[in-house]
């Protein structure tokens, strides 16, 4: 008997074998104590309590005797911080691959069980289909208006056929430049749970899987509107793909690449004896910089080789040369363009 219900047995042998079959367990695992007693033939009674915890069976996270996609759900707010599993239920509940670690990958074995798609639980490790040649990496950066960054997550893999179930993601950021906005997921086939914990200290923290494959690529955006400059972002993430662990290491000093080329006027002009010449390179480009006399005399090159994108300022110094009026010249490369520009500047002494 419990402390709320009893049994009473018909007559039983002195060798029969009592059975206890628990209908549903319970999600914490709390101690059920059963009294047994029994009346022998003169009269005389002996009892026995024993202790008995009734679990859930595998992937019941709500034991309510139904392995589904709300079990899967479980799973993936525990791994994101929004419940808190016991470890009975972590170890013996949850995860179903049997490998001794909670990811989404196990969220993704329930969800194939509950589609018939696996037919026990728990799963062998080594049996069950788990694509290798993925991993996890940052993907690109996009700053968009609004002073908004968008800052990809992406899985990659070696082989075309890999398939992909189950992801899940931690992060941080130093909050002191801005704030994450949203995490956007990709056009995630039918069968596919997300879920997503962003909290206010900077931390980042995502979980997905579903019950069919998708192929390698864009897992989720993580959009985060700036109140600093991107140059201070540093974001860092480790996480989970198909239950192997890759670390994403630290993203950071990201910069907004132009979005086409351009050669400004330089300052200060007039100047003596320096000045600063910026140009802007949305891609990498073989780059040349001419200064040349009023005559068409070129008198000097500042730049002749290949640069990166981005904003690049020049700092020229004309001491050795007599007042006037200059021109300067560029010339820039890219694979899809070329760009030329000149500009006038003038030296007074």
């Amino acid at each position: 008997s419990s402390s709320d219900s009893s049994l009473v047995l018909a007559e039983v042998s002195a060798d029969s074998v009592l059975t206890i079959t628990a209908v549903s367990g319970s999600v914490d695992g709390d101690t059920v104590v059963v009294s047994l007693m029994a009346t022998d033939a003169s009269g005389a009674v002996r009892s026995h309590e024993v202790n008995v915890v009734s679990i859930p069976a595998y992937g019941d996270l709500n034991a309510d005797g139904f392995v589904d996609s709300q079990d899967a759900l479980v799973i993936l707010q525990s791994l994101v911080g929004l419940v808190d599993l016991t470890d009975t239920q972590a170890d013996y509940v949850a995860d179903v691959f049997a490998d001794g670690n909670l990811t989404a990958f196990d969220a993704s074995v329930v969800l194939r069980y509950s589609v018939g798609s696996i037919a026990d639980l728990p799963v062998d490790p080594s049996s069950a289909k788990r694509s290798d040649f993925v991993s996890m990496e940052w993907g690109k950066a996009e700053f968009g208006e609004e002073n908004q960054v968008r800052i990809s997550v992406e899985a990659f893999s070696s082989s075309m056929d890999a398939e992909i179930y189950g992801v899940d993601f931690t992060g941080s950021f130093n909050e002191s430049v801005g704030k994450v906005e949203q995490v956007q997921f990709a056009n995630l086939p039918d069968g596919w749970i997300a879920v997503q914990n962003v909290s206010e200290e900077g931390e980042i923290r995502f979980a997905l899987a579903g019950s069919t494959p998708v192929r390698p690529g864009a897992i989720a955006d993580i959009v985060i509107e700036l109140s600093g400059d991107a140059e201070g972002l540093s974001l860092r993430g480790e996480g989970n793909v198909n239950g192997s662990s890759y670390n994403l290491g630290t993203l950071e000093g990201l910069k907004q690449l132009p979005a086409e080329f351009s050669l400004s006027q330089n300052y200060p002009n007039p100047f003596n004896p320096t000045t600063n010449i910026r140009y802007e390179l949305p891609a990498m480009a073989e780059v040349r910089v001419d200064v040349y006399n009023i005559n068409g005399q070129r008198v000097r090159t500042l730049v002749n080789n290949e640069q990166s994108a981005g904003v690049h300022t020049l700092n020229v110094d004309m001491s050795n040369f007599a007042s006037g009026v200059y021109l300067y010249r560029i010339q820039a490369v890219s694979a899809e363009e070329t760009f030329t520009s000149t500009r006038k500047m003038i030296l007074i002494k």
